[in-house]
């Protein structure tokens, strides 16, 4: 039944509930505010990064994987298979870093973008530690581009 010098529903919820229509619509778009805020803020954190720690085919397992970008710091473990998480991490440019027991560690520069979903990395062949050679011209090339 409408209440026509009002123009509201007199069985309407809101009625109900003591509120009148003009609360309810506020407390409405509060509300729905406040859910598209978080969901944009959920958006700002961009993806995850997983992948796989193997020396020529073979999984390493309890590899230490880090991604760093100066405000970051993570840190996870492969699994029994070689895998890794990062379930969600800020779009930006991270330090990567895997070592494992035995093995060289490996570094490079990954960049994680907004909304982009699972981005993958897959370190295929590490070097064992007693076949690892240092570059010192490599080793500065790498830095200069760092910076």
């Amino acid at each position: 039944m409408i209440n026509s010098e009002r123009g509201i529903a007199e069985n309407a919820s809101w009625w109900r509930t003591g509120l009148d229509w003009r609360a309810w619509t506020a407390l409405t778009g509060l509300t729905l505010g406040l859910l598209l805020a978080t969901s944009v803020r959920a958006g700002d954190l961009g993806a995850g990064l997983s992948g796989q720690i193997s020396d020529h085919g073979l999984p390493v397992s309890g590899a230490i994987v880090t991604v760093d970008n100066g405000s970051f710091l993570g840190s996870v473990n492969t699994d029994g298979a070689g895998r890794f998480t990062f379930e969600q991490l800020r779009p930006g440019r991270y330090q990567f870093r895997a070592s494992a027991h035995g093995y060289a560690v490996f570094e490079r520069i990954v960049t994680v973008r907004a909304n982009s979903g699972l981005n993958r990395i897959e370190v295929k062949d590490l070097i064992p530690a007693d076949q690892q050679t240092v570059s010192v011209k490599e080793l500065a090339t790498r830095r200069m581009a760092q910076n």
